[in-house]
């Protein structure tokens, strides 16, 4: 890689590349391939034809778009103009969706004329601009409320890089959308400190199976490939086996950047033949728990490969700490050291700092911090105090600076008169090489309360594991910690993020499409 350049906006990061004819993406759906020139000509173009027909410096613009070609396109277009990009999910609920934009009033939505026809009915006094690109070049078309031109005021002077270039929606607890403001420099930044912390080497090809409406698909990975100057091949929406293993042999991928749900659904489904994916040799797991079963999984299928653990969160830009490949197996469950130039600390429930390796939540300074939560000042100021992210993430770090994250603060609950960490008990349990997946939490009745631990795990004798994990329990635990229930799941559950869900299919492929 070559030195970083994190100080300037979001769309010098492809144009650096203007005059390149090595491939950037790949879209086999399609049949389509780009050069960077070509890319960088459309994203060009496409902004001309915006600043014909509408301001868009500091107004937000609403990506309704698959990963593709025309999303690359646009984000860059809209970054070139000072705008401020947002990617959402193609596969929102309609009203939802009109939740969505009711609260982010956006001046433009980029969209495609297939997902305006489907939308329609509610958007339908949205201004719209429809976007295409195919192997004849860019298609661009506008519907709507009438964008006028003389309305459009000249560009304003001194774009400044720490104005936002991107909202990132998440769900708030109370299920009310929230979007977290990043700007161009926390964006670079966070990009060159996460490609720093993978040391990847040659000509890279990247396989994009993550979504492009959040910042691990985004920042991390589509980003982060055009920053190394490599190529990205598109998958469709919904992740098949047999097709990603297809795509990687053809092409060639050699890096594959995903969460432990896809990394199981991809390596549990081939019956043992992984030849296809020789030409990898980096992943890397993030969005989730990185389980010891999953970690065992990818050790055993894709030996081969150098695998990164990573952890991070919108808020942060979104890359925190990265597991390196040399402790994969020895430390499964941690996720790794601090990037350069992140700060963590620990604090107790009263906000003091926690004594060496004791939990305690996870807050962390770092230099691609968030500008802030749009609209929402009292969460903005109760998640960022004195340039400290407040994650509510629980976690301590051990001796050798290693990160480890036992669950979240609303997590945690009270047992005995004692607050407990359940991801620390949980923790002990995973150390069990048959254990897959465990949930600990308090359950009252009426002999009282105690502590259940509800397990999947692949066993001849469920109750043999029950009478080895409790030997495990007592060596490493209080006794008042050790769970005095077990139950078990359904193996055949897949888990995504602390949920099961039957099928691998319905935490991958979002709900039906609009």
């Amino acid at each position: 890689m070559s030195a970083p350049d994190n100080s300037g906006f979001l769309h010098e990061l492809l144009y650096q590349h203007r005059g390149s004819s090595r491939v950037a993406l790949v879209s086999p759906q399609d049949g389509l391939e780009l050069s960077y020139a070509e890319l960088c000509r459309h994203s060009s173009a496409l902004a001309a034809r915006l600043r014909e027909r509408t301001a868009v410096r500091r107004q937000r613009i609403v990506l309704l778009l698959p990963g593709s070609a025309a999303f690359v396109v646009a984000l860059f277009a809209v970054s070139e103009l000072g705008g401020v990009a947002i990617p959402v999910d193609i596969y929102t609920k309609p009203e939802e969706l009109r939740v969505i934009l009711g609260f982010l009033e956006p001046a433009l939505i980029i969209t495609n004329a297939s997902l305006q026809r489907r939308i329609k009915a509610g958007l339908s006094s949205a201004a719209c601009c429809l976007v295409e690109v195919d192997g004849t070049g860019l298609h661009v078309a506008f519907c709507g409320d009438a964008l006028r031109a003389e309305s459009v005021p000249d560009p304003l002077p001194g774009a400044d890089p720490e104005e936002d270039a991107l909202f990132i929606l998440t769900s708030g607890t109370t299920g009310h959308p929230k979007a977290v403001r990043l700007s161009h420099r926390a964006i670079r930044r966070n990009i060159d400190m996460h490609l720093e912390s993978l040391a990847l080497e040659g000509e890279i090809i990247s396989l994009q199976v993550l979504p492009v409406n959040y910042s691990y698909g985004l920042n991390a990975c589509l980003l982060s490939t055009l920053r190394l100057h490599g190529t990205t091949v598109l998958t469709p929406h919904v992740i098949e086996p047999k097709l990603v293993h297809t795509l990687v042999e053809r092409y060639g991928a050699n890096l594959l950047m995903g969460s432990p749900v896809i990394f199981q659904y991809l390596l549990q489904n081939r019956g043992g033949d992984f030849r296809a994916l020789r030409s990898l040799r980096y992943l890397t797991v993030g969005g989730d728990r990185c389980r010891p079963n999953v970690a065992k999984l990818i050790r055993s299928c894709l030996p081969w490969t150098h695998c990164y653990v990573t952890y991070g969160l919108s808020e942060a830009g979104p890359r925190v700490s990265t597991l390196a490949p040399q402790f994969f197996a020895s430390l499964p469950q941690s996720v790794g050291r601090a990037l350069r130039g992140v700060e963590i600390a620990f604090l107790d429930p009263a906000g003091h700092p926690c004594p060496p390796g004791e939990p305690g939540e996870v807050v962390l300074r770092t230099p691609s911090l968030m500008n802030g939560y749009f609209r929402d000042e009292v969460q903005s100021a109760a998640r960022v105090r004195h340039g400290w992210l407040f994650t509510g993430d629980i976690g301590r770090l051990d001796a050798d600076g290693f990160l480890y994250l036992l669950g979240r603060r609303d997590g945690e609950f009270k047992f005995r008169g004692r607050k407990v960490h359940p991801g620390y008990i949980e923790q002990i349990i995973f150390i069990h090489p048959d254990v897959q997946e465990v949930h600990v939490t308090r359950v009252e009745s009426a002999h009282g309360e105690h502590l259940l631990a509800t397990l999947k795990a692949r066993v001849a004798s469920e109750e043999a594991l029950v009478r080895e994990l409790k030997r495990l329990c007592r060596r490493h635990l209080p006794a008042f910690l050790i769970p005095s229930e077990f139950r078990f799941y359904d193996p055949e559950l897949y888990h995504f993020k602390g949920r099961p869900a039957k099928q691998i299919g319905a935490s991958l492929k979002q709900p039906g499409p609009l």
